[in-house]
């Protein structure tokens, strides 16, 4: 019907360790390939921070484990591709869980990555940064950037018909600690990766909508950048019993040796 509105499920800011957060996301992705629950955009934090290994990733090429244990930061080894990455707690992580043939999703897959996180980029301008999509090689997720720095990555997995897209949103970070805990020289970290407060410091520009009580005022600039760089409205929900049942299981599997330094 013409102008019908869609509907998405929207699950509100939460805080987790890694191997529930990954096990959440996984949950939610076997619902919707059953047709349990429509599609779905979620926003996170992680408490405590954690480093998250892209599944083809050797941890001890990508991650300094002893430095890890001594900060109590956890490691966990997500099913979707892409490099290593410190999530600090001054973070925000988005996930959307999409039918494969919804027509939302392009068929291109860098544009199926740019799609799915253009409200990050939504929001750093409007706040008030330049911030674009660096283009990258052929077939390789974009990267989102302000001033040639890194502000949000991403990384995608498909499975029975259904695309889980997760990335980040850096509010503020340690890169000395980062720069530590991936093992990467901290003057290349600093040259490649930056904030959203950073980037407003140096613009001199209020960091009012970043901050307040679990980031209200990002919290809805986010929701608001997705309905309209997918034209759907989103409707506040929770996660089903299948869902919660299945993460409480899938934890398991996320918190294991076998399955964190498979690699």
């Amino acid at each position: 019907m013409l102008g019908e509105v869609v509907m998405w499920r929207f699950l509100g800011l939460t805080t987790n360790d890694g191997p529930s957060n990954m096990a959440i996301d996984e949950a939610i992705m076997s619902a919707r390939a059953q047709e349990l629950v429509p599609n779905t955009i979620r926003l996170y934090k992680w408490k405590p921070a954690a480093v998250s290994l892209g599944y083809f990733l050797k941890i001890n090429e990508v991650a300094d484990v002893e430095e890890c244990t001594s900060r109590g930061i956890d490691i966990v080894r997500r099913m979707s591709g892409g490099g290593a990455v410190y999530h600090s707690q001054n973070e925000i992580t988005y996930s959307v869980v999409v039918r494969q043939d919804d027509p939302v999703i392009p068929k291109d897959l860098v544009e199926v990555y740019k799609k799915l996180s253009r409200a990050i980029i939504d929001v750093s301008m409007k706040l008030g940064l330049q911030a674009s999509f660096e283009p990258g090689h052929p077939g390789v997720c974009p990267n989102m950037v302000v001033a040639g720095r890194k502000i949000s990555g991403n990384a995608q997995a498909r499975k029975r018909g259904v695309i889980l897209q997760h990335g980040t949103m850096l509010l503020d970070c340690d890169l000395e600690v980062m720069s530590r805990v991936l093992k990467i020289p901290y003057d290349l970290i600093d040259a490649k990766v930056t904030t959203l407060k950073r980037e407003l410091d140096i613009q001199g520009l209020p960091t009012t909508d970043i901050a307040g009580k679990e980031n209200g005022g990002l919290i809805n600039m986010l929701r608001e950048g997705f309905e309209r760089s997918l034209g759907i409205k989103l409707a506040h929900g929770n996660l089903i019993g299948f869902e919660e049942n299945n993460a409480k299981i899938l934890r398991a599997k996320y918190s294991s040796k076998e399955w964190t330094f498979m690699r």
